[in-house]
């Protein structure tokens, strides 16, 4: 049986505390990093809502800009097809209202 001396002992001791000492430094820094990391995440997080906000305010102002010209569109629509049947003389009108009254008549091709 082999006795271990003392000075091998202290100096397996001083290597294990050095190793643990190495160990905890390196996570401190990681921690340190981790921190400035989430610090910057959050940040950008905070710019990205509020740019979000200013773009989803701009697609709502955009459709209701889109609504309001869709209805004027249909209104010079309705605007103009009123206006042309009453420019047009009497006999076209009532051509144009037996056209639409009469039964449609399917022709059979030979």
């Amino acid at each position: 049986m082999k006795w271990k001396n003392k000075a091998d002992n202290s100096s397996s001791k001083d290597k294990f505390i050095e190793t643990l000492d190495f160990i905890i430094n390196v996570l401190k820094e990681h921690e340190i990093n981790l921190d400035k990391t989430i610090d910057e995440l959050s940040t950008v997080v905070e710019q990205m809502g509020d740019t979000t906000a200013g773009l989803k305010s701009k697609i709502d102002e955009s459709d209701e800009k889109l609504n309001n010209l869709q209805k004027e569109v249909a209104n010079l629509i309705g605007y103009l097809s009123n206006t042309s049947k009453k420019a047009l003389p009497d006999e076209v009108k009532r051509q144009e209202s037996r056209i639409q009254a009469a039964p449609l008549e399917s022709l059979t091709v030979i």
